[in-house]
């Protein structure tokens, strides 16, 4: 895994078997001159990533959903980097280049840096009481980090989340976040923010710190 670039194994797998695979091989080759079909997926957050096939120009190539997803998900993912509990313990995915005869098969993670991946799964969460409401600052690493905090947003709804309070951005800080997100919520809610956070995919021990 190079420089902390990589992608969430989860999300890499839908990308390649829900997205990728199977719209290559609905819509063919649509020009066999240009000698690539490439996609973006996630562009903007920390699991962005590109999803290439690369073939000789003119090559009769026709695409298939299984040999697709074996190629790129079983052998390239699955078979470059492993769930190893000391150096990538939330299974990351660093990408890279499979060949396979004539084709080869790409994987490349675009956001500039991440977390180091032997961090796993990380996340706080920091509540203040304010008499009327209850002001929050959240932060988390490996999880919320494909959909600008949509997910996480969803669940903290519940929790008497306040009308346009709630401010999502992707950025790593020094605590070992890749995103924060602030936001405030009705009195007396700390614990279901801490359970949402749980939902939105948190460590099994994430709770909120602080007061109300």
């Amino acid at each position: 895994m190079v420089a902390n670039k990589y992608v969430g194994r989860d999300k890499l797998r839908s990308a390649i078997e829900d997205q990728f695979c199977p719209d290559v091989t609905a819509q063919g080759v649509q020009d066999r001159d240009s000698g690539s079909i490439s996609r973006r997926y996630k562009q903007g957050t920390v699991d962005d990533v590109v999803l290439s096939i690369d073939f000789a120009p003119g090559l009769d190539f026709k695409p298939n959903t299984p040999d697709c997803v074996r190629h790129l998900l079983e052998e390239l993912a699955d078979g470059c980097d492993g769930n190893d509990s000391f150096g990538n313990p939330a299974n990351y995915k660093g990408g890279g280049t499979l060949s396979v005869g004539p084709v080869t098969y790409r994987i490349k993670p675009q956001a500039p840096a991440r977390q180091p991946a032997q961090l796993g799964v990380q996340g706080a969460c920091d509540s203040t009481y304010k008499a009327l409401f209850n002001d929050y600052v959240m932060w988390g690493h490996g999880f919320a980090s494909d959909d600008f905090g949509d997910e996480l947003k969803g669940q903290i709804d519940d929790c008497a989340l306040l009308p346009n309070t709630w401010d999502f951005q992707y950025g790593l800080g020094s605590d070992g976040s890749e995103w924060t997100a602030k936001f405030r919520t009705g009195v007396f809610q700390r614990g279901c923010v801490g359970q949402a956070g749980k939902e939105a995919g948190a460590p099994k021990d994430f709770g909120c710190a602080g007061s109300g």
